[in-house]
């Protein structure tokens, strides 16, 4: 019942996929969803963050930094709600610092760029975030506006055509396509 979900599996930070998934299924027999389902969901939480490559990162950025990415997390909350550009890019650059693995706050560092009009950088951050997480419509969506705005059409549009195959229900590719 631990909040940290390494001991929740009885596994150290440093295992495999394939240890994890052993623990985990180790976990599941000693407590079945029929019998403890409160345990079995707690054990289940735990397993999904950390068979997930990129959302294992960002447990393993929080578990070494929680409180103070908290902290700039709500720093970076009120520079957002005071629109003052300079300080979003300050704090998110601390916050790449202390956790460069996280595609979130490369994306908010390139939409801080593009509302700046910086659109170099906008762009590098953007496609860091896409290799951070490939399958993020949404960054392949903000690198195809940060193109768009450096008049790279033709790759504006393989960005936003990406985002479409990778979310297909959402028509903000579309609508960017169409208004390319």
């Amino acid at each position: 019942q631990s909040n940290n979900y390494y001991e929740r599996l009885g596994i150290d930070t440093e295992v495999s996929e394939i240890q994890i998934k052993s623990a985990f299924f180790t976990a599941v027999r000693e407590y079945p969803p029929e019998k403890e389902t409160e345990l079995h969901k707690l054990i289940r939480e735990a397993y999904d963050v950390l068979i997930n490559t990129q959302s294992r990162l960002e447990y393993d950025s929080r578990l070494l930094h929680g409180d103070v990415l908290v902290a700039l997390e709500e720093e970076l909350s009120e520079a957002e709600a005071n629109e003052d550009i300079d300080e979003q890019v300050r704090l998110l650059k601390k916050l790449i610092n202390l956790s460069p693995n996280v595609g979130i706050y490369r994306n908010k560092l390139g939409l801080a760029y593009l509302n700046s009009e910086v659109w170099d950088s906008a762009l590098t951050q953007f496609r860091k975030a896409i290799e951070i997480n490939p399958k993020n419509p949404v960054f392949h969506l903000n690198a195809g506006h940060a193109l768009e705005n450096m008049e790279n059409y033709d790759e504006a549009e393989k960005y936003f055509l990406n985002a479409y195959e990778l979310d297909p229900e959402d028509y903000s590719p579309q609508r960017a396509l169409a208004t390319l």
